[in-house]
């Protein structure tokens, strides 16, 4: 859905930290526990790529119901910390 069809619309992507209480970590802030999946860990380098599109992210997650399920599980998670 456009929000302006008769225009190009504008989009940003958005990183996401969160600060935590680094003396005592608390087990729920690890971010495969956050992401819910443990090949978050390994990720690093390379070219940037939507997060929808990585096989470790399809396979962790298409099953859940996809990005959105994601989303509500992160979100869910930060609340909790």
């Amino acid at each position: 859905m456009l929000l302006f069809p008769n225009r190009s619309n504008i989009y940003r992507i958005v990183e996401v930290l969160w600060a935590i209480n680094c003396d005592h970590p608390s087990a729920s802030a690890k971010a495969d526990e956050v992401f819910g999946y443990s090949a978050v860990l390994n990720l690093q380098g390379g070219n940037a790529m939507k997060l929808e599109e990585l096989p470790t992210f399809k396979e962790a997650w298409e099953s859940r119901g996809g990005l959105t399920a994601f989303q509500d599980h992160v979100k869910s998670r930060l609340l909790a910390i």
